[in-house]
């Protein structure tokens, strides 16, 4: 459809008819009718001002394939034709290609209304069909989005399908391993039960073949009278003798032994002179409540003695030991005081030192 060429001689009656053109112009691209692959020409006339305007109702125009000519770009075209919009900005848009399409912008004209009159496409009606439009148009993309989300779920499901197989086939290998590992078990099980009973089997006979030669050589023995029980009898008793330890042999000793210590005296303050003797044992012990001189044992020999100290302890001295200023810790004669007396005899020459115990 083409608007014939305006001249400013029209009457506001002529106006009107033309912008119901306009106006059916608009309901024929809302519907889809109106130059759906061609150009839409307005053609302004000539002259001072000779301009034209196309008043858009919702500030759209959509295209596939045709375009806009002679659109007003500026306030100094004259002749030209004016494109507004009484409602939103207008945009005209298309399919993109090269060379059919105009994109544009401008801003709401609002000194233009809607000149629409009865049983003819309103602005607000338009607007209300785009609003339809756009609103379908958002509900298709949450769709998308949804869709998207589908398609995301989807494939996170195969992947989980994947991984499961994976794991699925992996614990089948781990449940044939582990039965090929029992059966080769309760194979060497077997094996290992079969040569225990052949072992146990050489085991009896080889006793009872022990015992028939034991017999035989009894009998043997007795019968020659050569006495090889009391033989072996003698050589068993001499056996035991070496490995006992013996008065003036050395031994070797692979165990440890315990001792009971020997009391050396309830108070050994009424010795005056005590002289300890090592063969009472190497651990003595004794009680002090008084004075008391201890004297040089006369025989080689180590002893440790625990005296403890009763109310009445006093003083001790020794006599015959060789000793230096020092003799380790100090015996004190506090009452229930322990300590310990250690004294040593090599080649004659005997020592001592103290160990206090509190």
């Amino acid at each position: 459809m083409v608007i014939n060429t305006l001249d400013t001689s029209k009457t506001f009656y002529q106006w009107m008819i033309i912008d119901n053109q306009v106006i059916a112009i608009i309901n024929n691209l809302v519907e889809g009718n109106l130059v759906s692959n061609g150009t839409i020409t307005l053609n302004p006339p000539a002259g001072f001002n000779g301009g034209v305007t196309l008043n858009i109702a919702n500030g759209q125009i959509e295209g596939n394939g045709g375009r806009l000519t002679g659109l007003k770009t500026s306030a100094l075209d004259y002749n030209s034709v004016g494109v507004i919009s009484n409602t939103a900005v207008i945009v005209i848009s298309g399919n993109g290609a090269l060379g059919s399409n105009v994109y544009l912008s401008m801003a709401v004209a609002t000194g233009f209304t809607d000149q629409s009159s009865t049983n003819v496409a309103t602005a607000s009606q338009a607007n209300a069909l785009y609003e339809y439009v756009v609103a379908a148009y958002g509900k298709a993309n949450v769709a998308s989005i949804a869709f998207d989300k589908a398609n995301t779920a989807l494939a996170i499901g195969n992947a989980a399908i994947i991984h499961a197989n994976a794991a699925f086939l992996q614990a089948n290998t781990g449940v044939s391993n582990a039965v090929a590992a029992q059966d080769i078990a309760t194979i060497a099980r077997d094996n290992a039960n079969a040569a225990f009973l052949q072992a146990n089997t050489a085991f009896t006979a080889a006793n009872n073949a022990n015992t028939a030669a034991g017999s035989a050589a009894q009998q043997a023995e007795r019968a020659n009278g050569t006495g090889t029980i009391a033989h072996y009898e003698a050589v068993a008793a001499f056996d035991k003798a070496n490995t006992s330890l013996q008065k003036g042999t050395t031994g070797l000793i692979t165990v440890g032994y315990t001792v009971t210590p020997f009391n050396a005296g309830g108070n050994v303050a009424a010795y005056g002179t005590w002289r300890p003797n090592y063969a009472n044992g190497q651990f003595q012990y004794a009680t002090l409540n008084g004075g008391v001189t201890i004297g040089a044992p006369t025989a080689n020999g180590a002893v440790d003695i625990l005296i403890t100290n009763s109310a009445g302890a006093t003083s001790i001295a020794f006599s015959g030991f060789n000793v230096s200023t020092y003799t380790g810790e100090t015996w004190a004669a506090t009452n229930a005081y322990k300590h310990l007396l250690s004294i040593r005899t090599i080649n004659n020459i005997s020592t001592y030192s103290w160990k206090a115990l509190q």
